[in-house]
Parts: C-alpha cells; structure tokens; sequence
C-alpha cells in the first residue's frame, strides 16, 4: 500500500470513530425526551409560582396546593385518554370514532387542568399592585 493510501485509510478511520464515538455519547447524554403521559402541571405552576415575589409566591403555592386533587383526577384521566389513544393507534385498523373519542377526552382532561392552573394563577395576581404586575410581565416576557 503507497503512504497515500495507508493516510487516507487512518484519517477515514479516525472519522469513523470519532463519528461513533460522539453518536454513542449523544445516546448516553442526551435528556430524556418529556414523558408524554406523565405531564405535571404541578411543576409547571410551582415555576410560575417561583417567578412571583411574595406574599404571592406563597398565595400561588396554598391554591396549587387546594387544587391537586382535581388536577391529579384530571391528570389520571388525560394519561388514561392518552394510553387509549395509543392502543387505539397500534390497532391493524383504525377505528375513526373510539380514536376521535379517546382523543376529544384528553384534550378535554388537558384544558380542565389548564382552567385550573389559570384560575389559581389569575386569582393570584389579581391581588398584586400595578407595578409588581408590570415587573411581571417584563420578566416573563422578557422586556
């Protein structure tokens, strides 16, 4: 073999490796993609509620708190819809109305859970003065 093609052979390997090697860490360090059937809206109102100054802070937290029952219901109910769904999909033929079915019934779970979270949440700010209203909306949208 010339000293050309043993070069090209070493770099092509070296690209090889390295391609495999950076694809085998990418598998490893890679986050988990979100659980689609396992959503806590919990968290998502507990960041909010982070974002807030107190008293509200701990305004938000006692009603995420008084709610949790009806979100945990609402979120059985969305993750159940959704596993339903999914069975409905693996099925060798669709049926059209238990899909738009299961589907209708976790939308519908997901938008009471949004209706919670916004009750809590506009409840919420609505006792905060103006401006710690306006400092809000700066720091969540960034302004």
């Amino acid at each position: 073999m010339s000293p050309a093609t043993v070069r090209l052979a070493l770099f092509a390997s070296l690209a090889l490796n390295v391609f495999a090697i950076g694809f085998a860490a990418t598998l490893f360090l890679r986050p988990a993609p979100a659980a689609l059937l396992n959503p806590d809206p919990i968290v998502l109102g507990e960041k909010v509620a982070a974002m807030l100054p107190e008293p509200a802070r701990g305004q938000l937290l006692l009603r995420l708190e008084a709610i949790n029952p009806v979100m945990m219901e609402r979120l059985a109910v969305y993750s159940d819809a959704l596993a339903e769904t999914a069975t409905l999909l693996e099925a060798d033929t669709i049926d059209s109305a238990a899909l738009t079915t299961a589907i209708a019934e976790a939308r519908s779970a997901r938008a009471d859970i949004g209706e919670q979270l916004t009750t809590a949440f506009v409840a919420t700010v609505a006792e905060l003065p103006p401006e710690v209203r306006r400092q809000l909306v700066r720091r969540f949208f960034a302004r």
